[in-house]
C-alpha cells in the first residue's frame, strides 16, 4: 500500500491542476457533454450556466459565514492555547498522526468551518512538537482534512432537513437531527469511518527516511510575529476611539443578545432542530466572547476572510456548473440511472454512489441536495425506502468524494501553507477506503 501511495503522490504532484483550473476543466467537460448528449444548443447551455452563477447567494453567504466564524473562533487566544496544550499529548510517530486525525474529527463534528481551521492548526502544532521524530507533515494535513469529511452538526442536508418550511418538507417532512445525524446507523458508520481511515493511515504513512517534517523556522517565525504583536499592543497608548474599540462590554452585550436568541430558539424548537442560521449565530457569539473586544474579533475576521477567498471565487463557478447540470437534465439523468435499478433496500446504497459521482462536479452539500434531493427523496417515498438513510446517503456521498475534490481543502491549505498537490495522493487512498466501508454500511445497517 505504501508503494501505491508513493506512485499516487508523485502522479498528483505532477498532474493535478489548481482547484480553480479544475473547476474550469470540469465545466468544459460538462458543457461539451451537454452539447453532444442533450438537445440543447451552445447558447441555451450558456444561459443555463449563467443563470446558475448567482442562483443562491444567500446559501453561499451562509457557507462563507460558517467558515469564517469557525476560523475566527479557532484562532482566538483561548482556543489556540488549548490546541497548543493538547498538541503535546502524542509521544510517538504514528500516535501523532492518529491524534491529529481524531481531534480533527471531533472539531469537524462540532462545526465543519471550525473543524477545517482547527484541524489545520492542530496539525501544525503537533508537527512542531514532534520535530525530530520523522513525522511527515503532508500526510498529517491530509489526515486533518479527511477527518472533517463526516456528517456534522453544521452539515447542510442535516440542517436543511431539520428546518421547518424547507423545500422538501412535502415529501419527507421535517426531520430532526436525532433521526439523521444521531440515528444509530449513522453513529455506527461514523465510528467505522474513523477506524477504517486510521488503519489506512497506518499503512500509507511514509517511511521515516521518506518523511518531510514541518519547517521549524516557519513555526518560530509565526510565533515570534504573534508575540511581537501582543507586546506592541500592550505598550501602545490608546486614543479615545481605540479605547472604545477595545471595550469588552460591547462584544459581551452583542454576544449575550445572540445567545438569548439561541436559547429561546432551543426552548421553542428543541436542540435537535438545529438550523444553519442558528449554527452561525452560536459561532459568531462564541467568537466575540473568545476575542473579548470588537477590534480583536474584526482582526480575526479579516484573517479568516483570506482563507475564504478561494472558496468565494469558486462558489459561483460551481453554482454555474450546477445550473448547467440541472437545467440540461444531466444530474437527473445520472441520478435516474441509479434510481432505475434500486429497490427499497438498495436505494440508500445507489443514492450514495450517485452522490459520490455528482459531488465531483458539485462540491457543495447544500447545492447537491437542492438538485439531487428532490429526485432521490421522491424515489424513496415511492419505493417505501427509509427516508433518513436516503437523505444521509446524499450527505455521505458528498463528503466521501470531498477527499478527492480539492474545493474544501482550500481553507486547510491556506492555514498550513501547503499546496493541494502535497495531500491529494494520500486523500485518494483514504477516499477508496471510505467508499468501501460506507458502501458496506448502507448494505448491512
Amino acid at each position: 500500500m505504501k508503494a501505491m501511495t508513493r506512485v499516487l503522490v508523485a502522479f498528483v504532484k505532477s498532474y493535478l491542476p489548481n482547484p480553480a483550473s479544475l473547476a474550469i476543466i470540469l465545466t468544459v467537460i460538462v458543457f461539451f457533454a451537454g452539447v453532444i448528449a442533450t438537445p440543447h444548443g451552445i447558447v441555451e447551455l450558456s444561459n443555463f450556466f449563467g443563470n446558475g452563477l448567482y442562483g443562491n447567494l444567500s446559501f453561499v453567504m451562509q457557507m462563507i459565514m460558517i467558515l469564517f466564524t469557525g476560523y475566527a473562533l479557532a484562532i482566538s487566544t483561548s482556543v489556540s492555547k488549548f490546541l497548543r496544550t493538547i498538541a503535546s499529548i502524542p509521544k510517538t510517530r504514528f500516535g501523532a498522526l492518529a491524534f491529529v486525525f481524531t481531534v480533527s474529527m471531533v472539531c469537524g463534528y462540532i462545526n465543519w468551518g471550525f473543524g477545517l481551521v482547527a484541524s489545520a492548526l492542530i496539525a501544525k502544532e503537533v508537527a512542531a512538537r514532534n520535530i525530530g521524530k520523522k513525522t511527515d507533515f503532508a500526510i498529517m494535513v491530509a489526515a486533518a482534512y479527511a477527518a472533517c469529511q463526516i456528517p456534522a452538526l453544521s452539515s447542510a442536508v442535516v440542517l436543511i432537513s431539520a428546518t421547518p418550511g424547507h423545500f422538501l418538507e412535502g415529501v419527507m417532512g421535517v426531520m430532526p437531527i436525532g433521526e439523521t445525524l444521531f440515528a444509530p446507523y449513522n453513529v455506527i458508520m461514523t465510528v467505522a469511518y474513523w477506524l477504517a481511515l486510521l488503519i489506512v493511515l497506518m499503512f500509507i504513512n511514509p517511511k521515516e527516511s521518506e518523511s518531510i517534517e514541518i519547517d521549524p523556522a516557519v513555526i518560530e517565525a509565526e510565533r515570534k510575529a504573534a508575540s511581537d504583536l501582543i507586546e506592541a499592543e500592550k505598550k501602545k497608548i490608546l486614543s479615545p476611539a481605540e479605547k472604545v474599540d477595545t471595550f469588552l462590554p460591547l462584544s459581551f452585550f452583542v454576544a449575550a443578545l445572540m445567545l438569548i436568541f439561541v436559547g429561546r430558539y432551543f426552548a421553542t424548537f428543541g436542540f435537535m432542530n438545529l438550523s444553519t442560521n442558528v449554527v452561525i449565530t452560536i459561532f459568531l457569539a462564541l467568537g466575540l466572547l473568545a476575542h473579548k473586544n470588537p477590534i480583536s474579533y474584526v482582526r480575526a475576521v479579516n484573517e479568516a476572510i483570506k482563507t475564504c477567498g478561494g472558496v468565494a471565487f469558486l462558489f459561483p463557478l460551481y453554482w454555474g456548473l450546477m445550473g448547467l447540470m440541472r437545467d440540461a437534465s444531466i444530474t437527473s439523468t445520472v441520478t435516474g440511472w441509479f434510481m432505475a435499478i434500486s429497490t427499497a433496500n438498495t436505494l440508500p446504497l445507489f443514492t450514495f454512489w450517485s452522490a459520490c459521482l455528482i459531488n465531483s462536479f458539485i462540491p457543495s452539500g447544500g447545492g447537491q441536495w437542492a438538485i439531487q434531493g428532490p429526485i432521490v427523496m421522491q424515489a424513496a417515498a415511492n419505493l417505501g425506502a427509509d427516508l433518513s438513510r436516503t437523505a444521509m446517503a446524499v450527505t455521505w456521498g458528498d463528503l466521501a468524494t470531498n477527499l478527492i475534490q480539492p474545493f474544501w481543502a482550500i481553507p486547510v491549505l491556506a492555514v498550513v501553507k501547503k499546496d493541494v498537490r502535497d495531500i491529494m495522493g494520500y486523500c485518494f487512498m483514504m477516499c477508496l477506503a471510505a467508499m468501501i466501508v460506507l458502501s458496506i454500511g448502507f448494505i448491512i445497517l
